[in-house]
């Protein structure tokens, strides 16, 4: 914890603004009480030294629970929080899109995810294309429009949502920035991340409260939402908005 925060320290004096997921437990992250996907390294998981363990408060979540890194949930395709989404008070700053497969849906329904680039190779050895190189999963999509094929697939998670959120953040730099010694744009984290929440668009909790979805999505990760239209810790002071982000002077 200690060597992550120096380094987000170290980055922050230096004009680096941090963005990062919130995390997928479906979790309050202020107010944690077990954990099972700890330690997470070497990956996959199943080769890691993860066990179970009742935590507490204190046993933080680094890079997303350090001081000074702007933390974002996910929403779905409705806008809902999505239902693996980590949310609470104590963390959130905004929330994006993150993808959410069962947002109106019964099964996984690839749609409701976000795209993102695939490298040939690893969808090969994954075993999502074929050797005519088709794919072999809804979840995979070829491109062939542009003259040399492309792979992109289909992901959900807080790290599809907090790339929307550094878009977003690389909008206001953009706007509010000022020449560096680089040749490029910076602007000081604090009023980057004020900006991110000020832009946003302000999401009240939902009506039904504590929130409950659908099947198949399982009764434990029924969320209670804390706080106001204003800032909670579903959305925190809101959705990232690009259009409202290049409007800021």
């Amino acid at each position: 914890i200690e060597a992550t925060q120096r380094a987000v320290r170290y980055a922050t004096l230096r004009g680096v603004t941090l963005i990062a997921a919130a995390g997928n437990e479906a979790t309050d992250t202020g107010k944690p009480a077990f954990d099972d996907t700890s330690p997470d390294y070497p990956y996959p998981q199943s080769q890691s030294g993860a066990y179970e363990r009742d935590i507490d408060n204190s046993c933080l979540s680094m890079p997303s629970e350090a001081e000074g890194v702007a933390d974002i949930n996910a929403v779905g395709p409705s806008g809902r929080l999505s239902y693996y989404s980590n949310y609470g008070v104590e963390q959130t700053i905004v929330a994006a899109p993150g993808g959410d497969a069962y947002d109106g849906s019964t099964t996984r329904d690839a749609a409701k995810l976000i795209l993102a680039a695939y490298p040939k190779n690893v969808a090969e050895a994954n075993g999502d294309i074929d050797a005519s190189g088709n794919p072999t999963t809804p979840f995979v999509i070829r491109d062939d429009s542009k003259g040399k094929t492309s792979y992109y697939q289909y992901l959900q998670g807080t790290s599809m949502a907090a790339p929307h959120a550094t878009g977003v953040a690389a909008i206001i730099i953009s706007q509010i920035g000022r020449p560096d010694w680089h040749g490029g744009v910076t602007a000081k984290p604090a009023d980057v991340i004020a900006a991110l929440k000020r832009t946003a668009t302000a999401t009240a909790c939902p009506a039904t409260n504590p929130y409950v979805y659908a099947p198949p999505v399982p009764a434990d990760y029924t969320k209670p939402c804390e706080g106001t239209k204003k800032f909670n810790g579903f959305y925190g002071y809101g959705v990232v908005s690009a259009k409202a982000a290049a409007q800021i002077h």
